[in-house]
């Protein structure tokens, strides 16, 4: 009996079939005259001799999804996804963070969302482009106060009811100044029952997604929060950025700013890092510093990320 395994002839033509094609085993198992356990094999010695070499490519168009596992792999991250700066706030790019966060959000309840900029040119560019998901039934939470002295649409309660809007659900509002004179007056504040309503959540959240601040471009500078030359002191001590307007040095260390940040309004470092979920949105290469440093001290597990900054990100961990 004709050894079929033996016949490179054989199994080149098969694996044509099969591989340039399409044809199923069933197909090629009556065009080749042979069975279908035999068919099964020739693709398999195909692999075996090397005549098929199955490789996974990564799209040409850029390397983002590769760099992002590699930022994962260095960094302990769960879940990393790099956008190409050509392509920030477009319908395509729109879509891919659409869909990221929707995964990241399957199985939560209770999300909290932050302040500032980058959430808000990210939620509107999203609901811009894109149908809103009213098929799910999530519960928002601002994780700092939501009433300050400038642009409404930057500030929490803003920021959330559009996430909630986008991805379905409700949002809570927080009646509360985000940052106050003194830290006495910002724990005495914090007993009022309508922003209990609000921290109570925070030791019950599922996910948490949080801008970065950053030196060359802080909401807290922008929007009056904080004195320029208090902001100056910070980063002389080494401050990199903040997060829920709490500031952090590039190993994540808030205990210099400690009497600062004593003074905000929401939820603070240390539920922060409790929270299952810790998702970091940065899109601007200026901020690398800080999204190293919100690395380091454990304030994020997962990252959203723009390709510049991302490779930055791994220049600093020596990585090329």
């Amino acid at each position: 009996m004709k050894k079929y395994i033996e016949d490179e002839h054989l199994i080149y033509k098969c694996c044509c079939l099969y591989y340039l094609d399409n044809k199923n085993q069933e197909e090629i198992s009556k065009i080749l005259k042979i069975s279908r356990p035999t068919t099964s094999r020739l693709l398999k010695q195909g692999i075996t001799d090397g005549i098929v070499a199955i490789s996974i490519k990564t799209p040409e168009s850029n390397k983002t999804y590769e760099i992002g596992r590699r930022i994962e792999d260095k960094f302990n991250l769960l879940d990393v996804l790099v956008l190409d700066n050509n392509n920030l706030y477009s319908y395509a790019s729109n879509k891919i963070i659409f869909e990221f966060i929707n995964k990241t959000l399957q199985t939560a309840s209770n999300i909290g969302i932050s302040m500032g900029k980058t959430l808000r040119d990210l939620i509107i560019s999203i609901n811009n482009t894109l149908e809103p998901n009213h098929h799910k039934n999530y519960t928002f939470i601002p994780v700092v106060g939501g009433v300050g002295k400038k642009n409404n649409d930057m500030h929490s309660n803003y920021v959330t009811a559009r996430f909630a809007h986008v991805f379905g659900g409700t949002a809570l509002e927080f009646y509360s100044p985000a940052i106050f004179s003194n830290s006495l007056l910002a724990k005495e504040f914090a007993k009022e029952e309508i922003v209990k309503n609000v921290i109570n959540y925070y030791d019950d959240l599922d996910v948490l997604i949080m801008g970065l601040g950053s030196r060359k471009d802080s909401t807290l500078l922008n929007e009056g929060y904080i004195d320029p030359q208090i902001l100056t002191d910070f980063y002389i001590q080494g401050a990199v950025g903040d997060i829920c307007l709490n500031f952090f040095d590039i190993k994540g260390d808030i205990n210099k700013f400690k009497s600062f940040n004593e003074r905000v309004i929401g939820i603070n470092t240390n539920q922060i890092k409790k929270v299952p979920i810790r998702v970091g949105v940065s899109l601007d290469e200026n901020k690398t510093d800080s999204v190293y440093g919100a690395i380091n001290g454990g304030y994020i597990n997962t990252l959203i990320i723009d390709l510049k900054s991302a490779l930055k990100l791994l220049n600093k961990q020596g990585i090329n």
